[in-house]
């Protein structure tokens, strides 16, 4: 077995088609080890990253598709993950939990009660988790995007169950 990595992206990238490099180029998700070793390989080839820019780039997929994705409602796609991800995080996620969270506040001021803003804000980040886990799950894109969003989820978490926590002991 080939334990060394250039070796083994340098093989993998030679068994593949010229198309197939091309488009790997374009996708714009190597790493900084891959990068170099992919353009040798396509200057081997006798093609420049020049050439290759100037053709027309492939689309590159959000989330798996989902087949009959249109007749089913937002709340449907938005809880299995079928949103693509910078909506359900941005959008749904720290949008929606700002203006929850707004409206939360208004509530506990008019009714003098923290408890009832708490729960419906908490509940509305630890419904999003869902969500957004699964999107991220699916989002074939930069794979720091993926883990970011992931890594907020688990915070996120830990955050709940301390502030449960805490108003359980107080």
């Amino acid at each position: 077995m080939n334990d060394d990595p250039v070796g083994r992206l340098r093989a993998r990238y030679s068994s593949l088609a010229t198309s197939e490099l091309e488009d790997l180029w374009r996708l714009e998700t190597l790493t900084d080890q891959a990068r170099p070793i992919l353009r040798e390989e396509l200057e081997v080839r006798g093609l420049t990253i020049e050439t290759i820019a100037s053709t027309q780039t492939p689309e590159q997929p959000d989330t798996v598709p989902v087949p009959d994705n249109s007749k089913r409602n937002l709340m449907s796609r938005l809880w299995s993950g079928d949103v693509r991800l910078v909506y359900t995080y941005w959008l749904f996620g720290w949008i929606g939990g700002l203006v929850v969270g707004v409206g939360a506040t208004i509530l506990d001021l008019s009714i003098g009660t923290p408890a009832l803003g708490s729960l419906i804000g908490n509940g509305y980040a630890a419904f999003m988790m869902v969500p957004i886990w699964r999107s991220a799950n699916k989002y074939r894109g930069r794979v720091i995007w993926r883990n970011g969003a992931e890594g907020v989820v688990i915070l996120t978490g830990v955050y709940l169950v301390i502030m449960f926590a805490l108003a359980v002991i107080n």
